[in-house]
């Protein structure tokens, strides 16, 4: 599974024999924000605020401030639910080294050559993109964007009443995508 804003992390095992099938859930996607007007939203701001280093690894190992921010990219029938979160993972976010490595793919933003063609070659292996309905941070046009960089199977799932972090803000609606995309793609069980 390729988890919010691991992209590039996975760039160079994508084309791998090895990776059968690629769940995204809330993931960075390539290219510009899709709608302009979100530009200055306050998701957006909070976004580009994390690339500023040192005031953005403390932000994350903050309760208040990580509980604002998971508060704010939540859907609104869930934000209070995902932000009592907040106190588990700013204590994990506290470790040595975790709050620093959360945040390298989000300050990445020039690509190597070798990440450049890596992410510009569409994935042929079956991938299921899944979406928040009320994402605050990647518009829907980010999604419909999945089309250009699969020429695999590609199941696309928009989770109800959810925001940017579907997989625990409707984890029955999350499971409810997956497991039937996990049973198609799965290999036939030999005898």
């Amino acid at each position: 599974m390729v988890s919010a804003d691991s992209w590039r992390a996975t760039a160079g095992v994508l084309t791998s024999p090895a990776i059968p099938r690629i769940t995204g859930a809330s993931a960075r996607r390539r290219g510009r924000r899709s709608l302009r007007s979100r530009a200055l939203s306050g998701p957006a701001l909070q976004y580009a605020s994390l690339q500023i280093p040192g005031l953005a690894e403390r932000r994350l190992r903050s309760r208040s401030a990580l509980e604002g921010l998971l508060r704010s990219w939540a859907g609104p029938h869930t934000r209070e639910a995902v932000a009592e979160e907040a106190p588990y993972y700013a204590e994990l976010l506290s470790r040595p080294g975790a709050a620093h490595s959360a945040l390298e793919p989000l300050r990445n933003l020039v690509l190597s050559r070798a990440e450049t063609a890596a992410l510009d070659k569409p994935v042929a292996v079956p991938v299921l993109s899944v979406q928040g309905e009320l994402d605050p941070v990647q518009p829907a046009q980010a999604y419909a964007r999945d089309t250009h960089h699969v020429t695999g199977n590609l199941r696309q799932a928009t989770i109800r009443r959810s925001g940017h972090f579907p997989q625990e803000e409707t984890p029955a609606g999350f499971v409810r995508a997956l497991l039937p995309f996990l049973a198609d793609v799965a290999p036939p069980a030999s005898a």
